[in-house]
């Protein structure tokens, strides 16, 4: 467990040219379930960056906390695999249409129903 956790204090601790979040869980996803209680497991499979301060005081890892990632965590406007500023169509927040992740990571076609209606 020992790289997952290096990776995971890199992540915290706002390294620079890191491995992208999404590959990196892909290949370590079976190592992490096997160490990991499943409620922490899922925590950082669902919240990202939010559950990594979690993960590193169950093994007693130190670390200090910065944002150059917190996009792993959702930010308004952000790609959550990759921190891009996600684009969209003309209109896209009157009348909906497609948004994406300029990176490819993610394309969505939002329904906006008019008045609001549910």
């Amino acid at each position: 467990m020992e790289p997952q956790l290096a990776y995971l204090k890199s992540v915290i601790e706002g390294a620079p040219d890191i491995e992208p979040w999404k590959p990196w869980f892909e290949r370590n996803d079976a190592d992490l379930q096997r160490h990991l209680p499943r409620t922490k497991y899922l925590d950082l499979k669902l919240n990202r960056i939010k559950a990594i301060p979690g993960v590193l005081a169950l093994y007693g890892v130190a670390f200090d906390v910065s944002d150059r990632y917190a996009y792993l965590g959702g930010v308004e406007g952000r790609c959550r695999d990759c921190g891009a500023a996600v684009e969209h169509g003309p209109n896209f927040h009157e009348a909906g249409g497609f948004m994406w992740c300029p990176n490819g990571c993610f394309r969505m076609h939002v329904l906006r129903r008019p008045g609001g209606a549910g």
